[in-house]
Formats: structure tokens, sequence, C-alpha cells
């Protein structure tokens, strides 16, 4: 298994990053942020040359804005996160 390899494990470890493991057969673990990585991948990554860092860091805060800001969320009745969470904090402040 690709995500299991010790190189991987090597790797997240140096940067600090902890792994989450579902049981075998349990697509739920991981599906949201498969869809995430997926699309920008597709949006963003693929057919694209991003020359510098700098370049790829602005190209990705760019995406993610976009992403949390205007883009519709299917998982999240097809509205941007922001707008979620703009709701959530009034239904907060009524209850």
């Amino acid at each position: 298994m690709k995500y299991t390899a010790d190189a991987f494990t090597n790797a997240c470890r140096s940067f600090r990053i902890r792994q989450s493991m579902g049981t075998v057969g349990e697509s739920y673990d991981n599906a949201m942020a498969e869809s995430f990585f997926w699309s920008f991948k597709r949006e963003v990554v693929d057919g694209e040359h991003l020359a510098t860092r700098a370049e790829a860091r602005a190209e990705i805060f760019a995406w993610l804005n976009w992403c949390n800001t205007i883009r519709l969320h299917g998982s999240l009745d097809f509205c941007p996160p922001i707008n979620c969470e703009e709701h959530l904090a009034q239904q907060s402040l009524v209850a």
C-alpha cells in the first residue's frame, strides 16, 4: 500500500504530519481529503508550470481563497464554506 510505505511514513514524521488511517474497506476516512486534492490537482496543478516556490505559493493561496469564498461545494448545499461559517456563527449567537 503506497500510503503506508516506510518512505511516506518517514516523510510525514519529518514534517510533523499525523497520518489518518481507516480500517480495511472503510472509505469514509479519506473521502473528503481525496476529493480536495483531486480538485486541487485538476484545477491548479495539471498543465501548469510554476517556476518558483513564490509563484507556487501565490497560485495555491489564490486557489484556496477562491475555494473557500466563492466556489460552491456540493457537500455544503452548494454554498461556499465562508457562507456556512457565517451561518453557523449566526445560529450560535441566536441560541
